[in-house]
């Protein structure tokens, strides 16, 4: 038993040091596809995860992280998982979870500082 749950493990480690190099797609203001000179953002979708949503991080064009969440669809977008935003000096200010697009449970809110500012259930 140990040795397939080993083996299991293992492949699922292979599986995602072996994916290609991941491509950048450039944002706008607006959060839509553009040319990398009128970006404002960039996106790494990074892989599936073992329930099959696809995790992805957005960057400011200075490459601080902006967001990293997971989705079950990329075309509509569909938040479904635990995102977390951050600040353009990459300081967390919100983290939170979707369930199909709608937010679900607790959020937590940060000032830019990094001290709690809000914390609901």
């Amino acid at each position: 038993m140990r040795f397939l749950v080993l083996l299991s493990l293992t492949s699922l480690l292979i599986q995602f040091h072996t994916l290609p190099a991941q491509e950048k797609i450039y944002l706008d203001s607006e959060w839509k596809k553009c040319k990398q000179k009128r970006a404002c953002y960039y996106r790494i979708i990074l892989g599936k995860d073992v329930a099959g949503n696809i995790k992805l991080e957005d960057y400011y064009m200075g490459g601080t992280l902006q967001m990293s969440g997971t989705y079950s669809s990329l075309e509509p977008e569909v938040k479904d998982g635990l995102f977390k935003y951050y600040t353009k000096t990459g300081v967390l200010k919100k983290e939170c979870s979707y369930l199909k697009d709608s937010l679900n449970g607790a959020h937590t809110l940060w000032n830019t500082n990094g001290k709690l500012r809000e914390k609901s259930n």
